[in-house]
């Protein structure tokens, strides 16, 4: 009988300890869904957003005193994806919330600047009046990036 109780506590000790590390994401990591998907500018032909653009979310509302960064790259056909860097490390993805969009000049080649430019007001966290929001269905989430 001893051993059947001993036996209970450790599996309902481990099942606690089990909820409480996967109920918040892990160890001090934010709750997040996946987000990725093609980034272009607002003109006709919907030009994608240079390789190596930096597109960043910064929340409207932010609910934690957590320190977080969730930022992206450009990659080819103006595909991107999102991380959310906090103290500990880094997680894929973006926790659920609305946010103001940041998108970084494109690379300079050989000095000088190559293709099409954001709007100046996008590249700016105190400008931007870009915004999108993440649901907790997001999984592809296009940009239609705001061109000069």
């Amino acid at each position: 009988m001893a051993l059947r109780l001993r036996g209970r506590l450790s599996l309902g000790f481990m099942a606690a300890c089990l909820i409480a590390v996967s109920g918040c994401g892990g160890l001090g990591a934010p709750s997040v869904v996946k987000v990725s998907g093609v980034a272009k500018y607002d003109d006709p032909a919907g030009t994608p957003l240079a390789v190596g653009q930096g597109i960043e979310f910064i929340p409207v509302n932010p609910t934690s005193d957590q320190k977080i960064t969730i930022a992206g790259t450009v990659m080819d056909e103006g595909k991107y994806s999102l991380t959310t860097s906090y103290k500990d490390g880094s997680v894929e993805g973006a926790p659920v919330g609305r946010y103001k969009v940041v998108v970084s000049l494109p690379p300079s080649v050989g000095g000088e600047e190559s293709g099409p430019k954001p709007k100046a007001e996008v590249t700016d966290a105190n400008t931007t009046k870009y915004e999108v929001e993440v649901t907790g269905a997001t999984t592809s989430l296009d940009l239609k990036v705001p061109r000069e």
